[in-house]
């Protein structure tokens, strides 16, 4: 005897189609990113970073570098991108994944996406003032973006976890 599965939701469709292209946005995305990153580093994948290893990171990038790291965040397939395109994935996969009572969860990836931007504004902030972080906003970056970046990588632990 077979047992049928209940017709599929609105919601769950739209988390099925999610979680597909944002596997493969991920994937592209993802390549480019790899493809382009610099040699040198990079703060958000450091997972830990404060002001000293920001300033030595930019120190050791020079001009160039620096000027490549901002183009790596500004392009149409930067790093502004894959936030949005990894949540959709995971997000669609934790969807489908958690039972209804705790689709609640399914919003890590979510969190982890806004942490993400919040990095990438706060990197983004800081290159565009280097070598002089005296101003609000490199404070305000040097303050907020170390916090994202633990908690972007908290929370795709959690989905990771959540996911297993």
């Amino acid at each position: 005897m077979s047992r049928r599965r209940p017709p599929a939701t609105l919601a769950d469709t739209a988390a099925a189609i999610a979680c597909r292209a944002g596997l493969v946005a991920t994937i592209v995305v993802g390549a480019v990113l790899l493809r382009d990153s610099t040699r040198a580093g990079r703060l958000d994948t450091a997972g830990v970073w404060d002001e000293r290893s920001a300033r030595s990171l930019f120190d050791k990038l020079g001009d160039a570098g620096r000027a490549a790291y901002v183009r790596f965040y500004e392009r149409p397939l930067g790093d502004m991108l894959f936030p949005a395109c990894y949540a959709a994935w995971l997000g669609g996969a934790l969807w489908r994944a958690c039972p209804p009572n705790r689709r609640l969860l399914a919003a890590t990836p979510l969190v982890a996406a806004a942490c993400d931007f919040v990095e990438n504004v706060s990197v983004l902030a800081l290159l565009g003032a280097y070598p002089a972080w005296d101003g609000s906003h490199a404070r305000l970056a040097l303050r907020f973006g170390p916090l994202a970046s633990a908690g972007k990588w908290m929370c795709l632990a959690a989905t990771a976890m959540l996911l297993l």
